[in-house]
């Protein structure tokens, strides 16, 4: 496992919570319910916490201040800790005014603060992936953005199936324990990656960076599908069915975590026989570090060049090949001339290192004899 890899897979799993700011319309009808709010009380707790986006540069200064793994902890925490006065709020745990107007500008103070919390985890979480994937940033931040999207279906179809609302009746009171729910979801899915995020330089190539966020949308992809289904037929399965479905939706927002295993790498899918290997790099390298049965055939290039794209000058015992590249078009692509040239030498030093071999070998069983 590398930091790299287990920082992309932290940021996808810590990304989903930053959803959970879009999901006041789940329990609304029920909060709407249990105190007789008229609806512009209710569309004010919606929408306040929105109004504070003038001030989410607070946030980054903090983020800033503190560096990802502090400052996603932080919102987290934040988060979580409203959604929980939320629901003793409108659960009656802790007392209310019965002044609705009252309640209205209490509830939506606590939906303020825990939109700030949302706010630090979301600067945290692109800012690190600005900052780890610059090359591919275009294709991780899509990918972080569709987790951010699926969040409020993630979240309320676990909650369907482990808590059991009623699912025909949306101003039932059980909704408002969808706040409890998803308070216990953003501390559980910050807190912890978050102490494994890290912010370097990358320490591997293009190439395993780039198939790795592909596989993130396949799992992306994944997710969306299983929580589409789940909502599909919430109201015509069983609960064993919708269980079943909320701990399918729980293994696939744990799964980035697969994401680092070393058998994404392009030398374990080549040494596995998948995917091109045109110069065989892999091999070459073996072969000059002296780890490959000099007795085994030697790889060609899948184009073998034409014998006159070679000379041989001959020195004082050592032979030294010269790769040279002769094309007669003048319009070839400077790069594919580089990349056969590189081929090429590789393939004559592999020769080479192999007749020296041979050659001095033949030299010490003469001396033996």
């Amino acid at each position: 496992m590398t930091s790299t890899f287990c920082t992309l897979a932290c940021l996808m799993i810590s990304s989903a919570t930053t959803g959970a700011s879009y999901t006041f319309s789940i329990y609304s009808s029920a909060l709407k319910s249990k105190f007789s709010l008229s609806e512009p009380q209710l569309e004010t707790i919606s929408v306040a916490c929105f109004c504070m986006g003038f001030f989410s540069f607070i946030p980054g200064l903090v983020g800033d201040k503190l560096g990802p793994r502090k400052a996603i902890t932080l919102g987290g925490i934040t988060q979580s800790s409203a959604f929980f006065l939320f629901w003793l709020l409108s659960t009656e745990k802790i007392p209310m005014p019965k002044d609705n107007d009252v309640r209205a500008v209490i509830l939506s103070a606590v939906s303020i603060i825990q939109y700030l919390g949302s706010s630090l985890t979301t600067g945290q979480v692109y800012c690190t992936i600005v900052r780890n994937f610059s090359e591919q940033r275009g294709l991780v931040t899509g990918l972080i953005k569709g987790w951010v999207g699926l969040c409020g279906g993630m979240i309320t179809q676990i909650f369907v199936g482990f808590s059991a609302p009623d699912l025909d009746n949306s101003e039932s009171s059980s909704w408002l324990n969808f706040t409890l729910f998803a308070s216990m979801s953003v501390v559980a899915a910050t807190v912890i990656p978050s102490q494994f995020i890290e912010i370097r330089e990358l320490d591997e190539s293009k190439e395993n960076i780039e198939r790795r966020v592909y596989a993130g949308y396949v799992i992306l992809l994944l997710m969306g599908s299983t929580v589409i289904a789940s909502a599909l037929v919430e109201k015509i399965v069983s609960r064993i069915v919708l269980l079943i479905f909320a701990i399918t939706i729980c293994c696939i927002w744990l799964s980035p975590v697969l994401l680092t295993s070393r058998m994404l790498d392009t030398e374990k899918l080549l040494d596995a026989g998948v995917g091109p290997n045109p110069s065989d790099h892999c091999f070459v390298e073996k072969e000059m570090a002296g780890t490959v049965d000099s007795a085994k055939p030697l790889p060609l290039p899948p184009t073998p060049p034409p014998p006159s794209a070679f000379t041989a000058a001959k020195g004082d015992g050592d032979e030294n090949v010269l790769p040279l590249l002769q094309s007669n078009n003048e319009n070839d692509n400077l790069v594919e001339k580089v990349q056969r040239e590189f081929t090429l030498a590789q393939m004559l030093q592999v020769r080479m290192h192999t007749a020296e071999k041979s050659q001095l070998n033949a030299v010490i069983s003469s001396h033996h004899i």
